[in-house]
C-alpha cells in the first residue's frame, strides 16, 4: 500500500463488525488515514444443528476445514454444548492459518494441519494431502 498510495492517505476498510486490529494498526502506524467501515455483522447460531450433530454422532464427518478462528471458536463451542467434543476431535482439522489454529490446538484434534500460506488454494492442497481416506457422504 506504502508503494501505490500517497503518504497519509485515507483508506476506507469495508469490514465486518467485529474485526481483528491489522490491517488498521499497521496502516495507521504508516501513517495512513484507517476508516474501518462495517459492512456486514456475522452472528453465531445457539446450537449446533441438528445435521451436524447427526453427522458428528455418525462419525460420518473425517475434516473440518477451518477458514476463521471465530468461526473455529464458536463451532467448538457448540460442539461442547452440544456433548460431542470427542466425535469432533476424531476429525481432521485443517487450518487456514496459525492464528486459526490457536483454539483447534486447544481442542486436542488427533490431526490437525495449516495451509502452507493463508490462501485457499494452500488450504485445499492440505485436504488434497490428506493420506488416510475420509469418510463420504453416501
Amino acid at each position: 500500500v506504502g508503494e501505490r498510495c500517497p503518504p497519509a492517505a485515507r483508506l476506507l476498510h469495508p469490514s465486518g463488525e467485529i474485526r481483528k486490529a491489522e490491517p488498521g494498526r499497521s496502516l495507521t502506524r504508516a501513517g495512513f488515514g484507517y476508516v474501518p467501515w462495517p459492512v456486514y455483522a456475522a452472528r453465531s447460531v445457539d446450537r449446533l444443528p441438528d445435521a451436524a450433530a447427526k453427522a458428528l454422532r455418525a462419525g460420518s464427518i473425517g475434516a473440518v476445514v477451518h477458514y476463521s478462528r471465530r468461526s473455529a471458536e464458536v463451532l467448538l463451542a457448540l460442539v461442547e454444548q452440544a456433548g460431542l467434543t470427542s466425535a469432533l476431535v476424531a476429525a481432521v482439522h485443517l487450518c487456514l492459518s496459525e492464528d486459526v489454529a490457536v483454539p483447534v490446538r486447544r481442542a486436542a484434534p488427533r490431526r490437525i494441519a495449516v495451509a502452507a500460506s493463508p490462501d485457499e488454494s494452500a488450504l485445499l492442497d492440505e485436504l488434497a494431502a490428506l493420506a488416510s481416506p475420509l469418510p463420504r457422504e453416501g
